[in-house]
């Protein structure tokens, strides 16, 4: 009945039927992993992830050898940020006890994708395709895969136990403090420059300054100096064109 209703798109009353299932004899063995499994899925599909690891991990803890709760429970801790490597164990058992099955290699080439590992998610999405040809989920992700789609995140490695947000907020605050950091450089560049350069640069503009007064100063002394003595009052002498002085004789003189 759950598994009814989670094909016709009921997850709560799917969740709803599991529990009854699970709580009519929560021992017994492979029914009631079978129940905590349909339950994990629904709560997937109510975007409660951590409740849906939780019954999956019973799951494993009831039938540790059971390939369907292995893959159920690689497939819960894929959603949940930081645990991707525990992800990647569960569903390499999975493969492992059932190598004859498509889906848990599936999985496996979903988080190679995830990581950026292109060649083995190739090579986990083609053993899907050998044991079922037309598996979508295989079949779409294998051309995913060899057109390089999903295109991992610099900043953030899907290994690394930590939240993707975690460290999306470090990049832009380690963006925030370069910017910043760059700023301050080249407000000391200038400073320093501004030091070591302004006195010297003063002290040119000031000597350029007064040996322009100076040549002024200068040139019109030479021009006083060159302009001759002042005629004084009845001088009729001229300079000639050799510098030298004619006597200009009155017209009543005789000679």
């Amino acid at each position: 009945m759950a598994a009814a209703r989670l094909g016709r798109g009921e997850p709560e009353a799917a969740l709803e039927a599991a529990r009854r299932a699970v709580e009519l004899d929560p021992r017994a063995g492979a029914g009631a992993e079978w129940g905590y499994r349909l339950a994990s899925l629904a709560f997937e599909r109510l975007g409660r992830d951590a409740e849906a690891v939780a019954a999956a991990e019973e799951a494993v803890r009831l039938a540790p050898g059971s390939w369907s709760a292995r893959l159920r429970l690689g497939a819960a801790l894929r959603r949940i940020p930081g645990r991707w490597k525990e992800s990647r164990v569960q569903a390499a058992r999975a493969a492992r006890y059932a190598p004859e099955e498509p889906d848990p290699h599936v999985l496996v080439g979903d988080l190679s994708l995830l990581r950026g590992d292109y060649a083995q998610a190739r090579t986990a999405y083609r053993h899907a395709l050998r044991r079922l040809d037309d598996h979508p989920g295989a079949r779409i992700n294998l051309g995913l895969a060899m057109l390089r789609w999903e295109r991992p995140r610099r900043h953030h490695d899907p290994a690394w136990p930590v939240d993707p947000r975690e460290t999306g907020r470090a990049r832009r605050a380690l963006e925030v403090w370069s910017r910043q950091v760059r700023v301050l450089l080249a407000v000391a560049l200038l400073a320093v420059a501004a030091a070591a350069f302004g006195p010297a640069l003063v002290a040119a503009a000031g000597a350029g300054g007064s040996g322009g007064r100076r040549t002024r100063s200068g040139g019109r002394r030479q021009g006083r100096r060159g302009g001759g003595a002042r005629r004084r009052p009845g001088d009729h002498s001229s300079a000639g064109p050799a510098g030298q002085a004619l006597a200009v004789r009155p017209r009543h003189a005789r000679p």
